[in-house]
């Protein structure tokens, strides 16, 4: 029976593969996307030494029988994606490794999303916001008020800082918060381009003395997604295979199986 186990976690693995990479297809003209892979890990393998029916943990170094595969985890790209000029004053592009962050549902969420909107309040209040409608922070973790600021003369600045015309005068009017992580493989995904940080600390340019690290941002461009639909395509063909052999794994199993209960006597 161990083979048939064998062959079914190779189709198991395919699949959740088909399903990593059918997420990277859906998201190739997502803004800031990074792309996902599989890591794959090997079962238990049990290693046979001769004249041993049992294994056992003192049993020396013999016949290794591999118990299959599984999918660890999903592994994000974290490599920047190409950058597209939009000619939109509210677009912004990281060129390097900082994050946005914003107001979520849940608290603050992070994301490499630039492509910024207006959002006007009931009262009438404007502010900076995500395309899903969450309030962009400054620096000092509050949202970014743009009332009675013309939008025509906005300006952000490579350090974050965003300078419009209030009432015909130039006016600094507030500080992108920027953002980087340790380990950004750590963030946890919430959809939406959004991130949690999870375990992960927020390094503010406050707590990172090199400010190499955040890079510069850039007016009029957004980040576009890091997948690479060519990619995507080979791999979707590596994981057909491995699907169609870890089929072929049972099936011969179960022919085999079959002609030993058919044996006569």
């Amino acid at each position: 029976m161990r083979v048939l186990w064998t062959g079914a976690s190779g189709m198991n693995t395919a699949g959740r593969w088909v399903d990593a990479l059918a997420n990277d297809a859906a998201n190739l003209n997502t803004t800031g996307y990074k792309s996902e892979d599989l890591a794959f890990t090997e079962l238990l393998a049990v290693h046979y030494a001769p004249g041993v029916r049992v294994p056992a943990p003192d049993t020396p170094p013999g016949l290794p029988v591999g118990g299959g595969v599984r999918a660890a985890a999903r592994v994000s790209d974290w490599r920047q994606g190409p950058l597209k000029e939009t000619g939109r004053r509210l677009d912004a592009a990281w060129e390097g490794e900082g994050f946005f962050a914003v107001s979520g549902p849940e608290g603050i969420r992070y994301t490499r999303d630039g492509s910024f909107q207006v959002s006007v309040d009931a009262r009438g209040q404007a502010r900076l916001a995500t395309a899903d409608g969450h309030l962009v922070l400054d620096e000092l973790g509050a949202p970014i008020d743009l009332t009675g600021v013309d939008l025509s003369t906005l300006s952000i600045r490579p350090d974050g800082r965003i300078i419009g015309s209030v009432a015909g005068t130039p006016t600094d009017i507030a500080t992108l918060q920027r953002v980087v992580f340790d380990h950004p493989e750590r963030l946890i995904k919430e959809g939406n381009n959004l991130f949690a940080a999870g375990t992960e600390t927020p390094l503010t340019p406050a707590d990172v003395p090199d400010p190499r690290r955040f890079g510069n941002l850039r007016q009029g461009c957004l980040e576009a997604a890091n997948a690479d639909l060519a990619d995507v395509m080979t791999k979707l063909m590596e994981a057909e295979r491995m699907y169609a052999l870890g089929a072929r794994v049972i099936l011969t199993a179960d022919q085999m199986m079959s002609m030993a209960n058919n044996l006569r006597g």
